[in-house]
């Protein structure tokens, strides 16, 4: 709440520096130039995109199909591939030809990663493999490449050389800004979405296990709370009244907990890869704001 006027009080603060002696922090005037701002706002915009999507993506891997980290990190490869190949490219090659379509091409590549990947957790469950995740982790590294490499070039397209150093530092702060809200933002909806998703799961898992058909009530209030609390590794009282002797009924119950745990951490990872695929909309919303043609190549 505090973050708006404190917001506020800043900008008054940088016009009251700006007048008497010339020396911000922030050089306001860069924003009344429309490609700077329009590409600030996509750095911004941008990059809650991958900072959201590896946090809902590791607790998917980890707290929902329970990899190890070593296990999450190499599936991250075709991803660190994709990057540093394609953002070599873009500046070598494709920005310089296409310009602004270049960005546009990041964008879309990584939007069909997005989906690609939420379409696939959706079908593989909790047999998915790191095999199913090469090309749509591909996909995301190589469209980011693409979008991030020559997006600083543009924004710093009509950047008078004096206030190169200003605006640098600005996309820089944008762009951690943006991880930080992505985070946030992206991280909200995850844990608001399992609760619900938790629920929704457990009432299509239980009827088909007649081992617990006594304990579906109980059943299904642990599975809501285990993923409805802050720390979801604790165990709630609804967990530990579905105790019992029979080993075989324990079993059955571990293993439908197990299956509704898995199922709604897919679930829920879906509907964060959505959200970041609307983002990324956004963000191509923004791209059509910048020029068509870098005017300084050598500034990217």
């Amino acid at each position: 709440m505090a973050s708006v006027p404190v917001l506020v009080a800043f900008v008054y603060y940088e016009r009251y520096k700006t007048a008497k002696d010339g020396s911000p922090l922030v050089v306001l005037s860069l924003f009344r130039i429309r490609t700077f701002g329009a590409g600030v706002g996509a750095q911004l915009l941008f990059s809650c995109i991958p900072a959201g999507f590896f946090l809902s993506w590791t607790l998917y891997l980890q707290g929902g199909l329970g990899w190890s980290a070593l296990h999450t990190g190499l599936t991250a490869i075709p991803f660190s591939l994709g990057v540093p190949i394609a953002g070599n490219l873009a500046v070598r090659k494709l920005f310089p030809l296409y310009g602004r379509k270049c960005l546009f091409g990041g964008a879309l590549l990584m939007m069909a990663g997005l989906l690609l990947y939420a379409w696939i957790a959706d079908r593989a469950g909790d047999g998915i493999t790191s095999w199913h995740a090469v090309v749509p982790m591909l996909l995301l590294g190589s469209g980011m490449g693409m979008l991030l490499a020559p997006l600083t070039g543009m924004t710093l397209n009509d950047v008078e050389p004096r206030e190169a150093g200003a605006a640098s530092g600005l996309i820089n702060a944008a762009g951690q800004l943006g991880a930080a809200l992505g985070v946030a933002i992206i991280g909200a909806i995850f844990f608001s979405g399992l609760a619900a998703n938790a629920g929704t799961q457990a009432d299509r898992v239980l009827p088909s296990v007649p081992a617990v058909a006594s304990q579906q009530a109980g059943i299904r209030a642990c599975a809501v709370d285990s993923h409805d609390q802050a720390d979801l590794t604790a165990v709630p009282d609804s967990c530990r009244a579905l105790g019992t002797e029979d080993p075989a009924r324990q079993k059955a119950i571990g293993n439908a907990l197990t299956d509704i745990n898995s199922r709604t951490f897919t679930a829920t990872f879906s509907e964060a890869l959505y959200w970041a695929s609307a983002g990324l909309a956004a963000v191509i919303c923004l791209l059509f704001l910048l020029p068509r043609q870098p005017r300084r190549l050598g500034v990217s």
